[in-house]
């Protein structure tokens, strides 16, 4: 079926994103959070989050933003 693909598909591609985001920033394991974590973020909630309206980009972009905002804020 086309949609399974399609989900393999992103999934995989965020499997990918997610090893090589570790390994561009170890300072993740400390804690450090860099700002290019929304975009990672963006994708992780369009492959889980697309049932729970997660289809509109721009709203998958505010949702990334307060997650990048709140995992800095607890860090402290």
């Amino acid at each position: 079926m086309i949609l399974e693909s399609y989900f393999k598909e992103i999934s995989e591609e965020l499997s990918s994103n997610i090893i090589a985001f570790k390994d561009k920033h170890p300072e993740i394991k400390n804690n450090y959070y860099p700002e290019e974590l929304t975009k990672l973020f963006e994708k992780y909630i369009e492959v889980y989050g697309h049932a729970y309206c997660m289809d509109v980009g721009s709203e998958r972009k505010k949702l990334s933003k307060l997650l990048y905002r709140a995992l800095n804020e607890m860090k402290h």
